[in-house]
């Protein structure tokens, strides 16, 4: 229809990481001679339409003072005004969208001062956390930590030296059937240090006694074996007695 402006397809953003932010610029239409001069060599400018529709309402935008755009040179750019947030589409426009200044005092009171052939057409959106992405880094945490925890050492490459398979050499579990299956001794009082004395002299006594037993049973088993080589036939004589040619003569 005549008046209406036709809507394309989403296009890519006129925006780039090289577009810069101004404060103020006038439109060229309004600078006189020497002050068109003074800008031949800056950059073009270009007007950008920001469409909320009914989305926001002046009151609201008067109400915050500010909006910020992220990503304005991103597919998909979004704005925020306090607490709402927009995601916006860029569009290509046939014609023109006529900006207007407004300038209360003066007759009339909107004047127009540019025009803007691209436009961002926004709408609200609702940010949410992902349930599912939430447990992945809590998982992605755990595993991290597994594997801070199990990290190997590095040789003198800057590689990870490889463990072999099996049990590592020097520790204690080579076989864990042969260790000691009862209850453990109970430890002795630390508030009783007469006992512990007598303990100790108990212990002493015991080895000592024992001791003598060893070697009281080895002299009796040397003595053993000396009477032994002396019974035997043709074994050493004993003195005084006679010997077998004295007896025959």
């Amino acid at each position: 229809m005549p008046g209406q402006t036709k809507r394309l397809r989403p296009l890519e953003p006129v925006l780039s990481s090289a577009w810069h932010r101004v404060e103020v610029l006038p439109h060229r239409g309004l600078l006189t001679e020497e002050e068109r001069d003074e800008y031949e060599d800056e950059d073009e400018v270009e007007y950008v339409t920001l469409e909320f529709g009914s989305h926001l309402t002046e009151d609201e935008l008067n109400q915050y003072g500010e909006l910020q755009l992220l990503g304005a040179e991103a597919p998909h750019p979004v704005a925020r005004v306090g607490h709402k947030h927009f995601q916006g589409v860029h569009e290509s426009l046939i014609g023109n969208d006529i900006l207007f200044k407004h300038q209360p005092e003066a007759t009339p009171a909107y004047v127009p001062f540019a025009k803007s052939s691209h436009r961002i057409t926004f709408q609200p959106v609702s940010i949410v956390h992902d349930p599912t992405k939430a447990a992945g880094d809590a998982a992605g945490f755990f595993d991290g930590a597994n594997d801070a925890a199990g990290a190997g050492v590095l040789g003198p490459d800057g590689q990870p030296i490889k463990r072999k398979p099996g049990r590592p050499r020097g520790s204690k579990n080579k076989n864990p059937s042969r260790r000691r299956s009862g209850p453990a001794d109970p430890p002795p009082q630390s508030g009783d240090d007469n006992d512990i004395i007598h303990q100790d002299f108990e212990v002493v006594e015991r080895l000592r006694a024992t001791s003598e037993a060893d070697e009281a049973m080895q002299d009796a088993e040397e003595e053993e074996e000396e009477e032994g080589r002396q019974n035997k036939p043709g074994g050493p004589s004993v003195e005084g007695a006679p010997q077998g040619d004295e007896m025959d003569e």
